[in-house]
């Protein structure tokens, strides 16, 4: 993992490596794990004009019941420099559906 991560290959690709290997992470149970992978992921995609890796971590967020941690990471995105207007869109609709979870527990 380390190595991988560490390569020579570009930044994006060296964050989608980390995004996936905590996708497997989280399969094989390892929670902690995967949203440490997840956020070494993101660190490396700061380094790109994607956001991606950042809004698979927010929706990884959301779907493990961390509806403040993921909105606030939502939110992190709509500042993003190279924001299509439709993602905003999106990412704004998963704030307020965010919101409304956050009300029903």
């Amino acid at each position: 993992f380390e190595q991988l991560v560490d390569s020579e290959f570009p930044d994006l690709d060296r964050a989608y490596m980390c995004m996936n290997i905590a996708t497997v992470l989280d399969q094989q149970g390892k929670r902690e794990q995967a949203l440490e992978a997840f956020a070494r992921a993101v660190d490396i995609e700061r380094r790109t004009d994607s956001y991606y890796v950042a809004s698979c971590r927010a929706a990884y967020l959301s779907r493990l019941g961390f509806y403040d941690e993921s909105s606030g990471f939502y939110d992190d995105l709509l500042r993003h420099e190279a924001l299509k207007p439709e993602d905003r869109d999106v990412f704004q609709q998963n704030i307020r559906a965010l919101s409304k979870l956050r009300d029903n527990r």
